[in-house]
């Protein structure tokens, strides 16, 4: 073995560490919100809020989502309104999230309103 392969191997060792190091610390720039954190990949549902109506069993189901690719470019609505509208829903019942992660390149995050 000569000097010069080994500098090569530690070289190549050095590159993928600094490449691991890399999609660990960019996949955590990804926000996802939820209790659960995928560093590789997340899909996350949950709730956001629901209301006393007096209707408990929803008619309607109306999304709005936003999108982002690698925390550099973001777009979309998410809010509540703009998926209240989608569907029509004029009295909210419920509001839920998902949220999608994948390995911190693409990311969504929507809002699901039920309703009547």
């Amino acid at each position: 073995m000569s000097l010069n392969s080994g500098i090569v191997r530690e070289w190549n060792c050095l590159k993928l560490a600094a490449a691991a190091l890399a999609i660990v610390t960019f996949a955590g720039c990804m926000p996802v919100s939820g209790n659960a954190l995928g560093y590789l990949y997340a899909d996350i549902k949950g709730p956001v809020t629901a209301t006393s109506a007096k209707e408990t069993s929803a008619s309607k189901t109306g999304t709005a989502c936003e999108q982002t690719v690698l925390a550099l470019i973001a777009w979309g609505d998410a809010s509540i309104d703009t998926a209240k509208k989608s569907a029509g829903i004029t009295e909210i019942i419920s509001v839920d999230q998902t949220a999608n992660n994948i390995l911190g390149i693409y990311a969504t995050y929507c809002v699901v309103v039920k309703g009547n």
